[in-house]
């Protein structure tokens, strides 16, 4: 039906537009971590930030993952109910 078509639509443009934010997210950590020197720093805030960054990234990756994996799911769901 149109709503349901609707509603899926929704969906996904919901996590279409959160996959965009985290891949923004990804690229801003990956390039401040490049920026970084290597090793852990100099500093005891280098480190912290570097440490951060890190956590950061790893949990973006992970949301990313998950966000996929839903988006796929969604999109099953409607090719199967159609």
């Amino acid at each position: 039906t149109a709503e349901s078509f609707a509603s899926w639509s929704a969906h996904v443009a919901a996590v279409e537009a959160r996959l965009m934010q985290l891949s923004m997210e990804r690229d801003t950590l990956e390039g401040e971590l490049g920026r970084m020197p290597p090793g852990a720093g100099k500093t005891l805030d280098q480190r912290r930030r570097k440490a951060w960054c890190e956590n950061r990234l790893a949990d973006v990756e992970r949301t990313q993952s998950a966000a996929r994996y839903q988006l796929k799911a969604v999109n099953r769901m409607h090719l199967v109910g159609t």
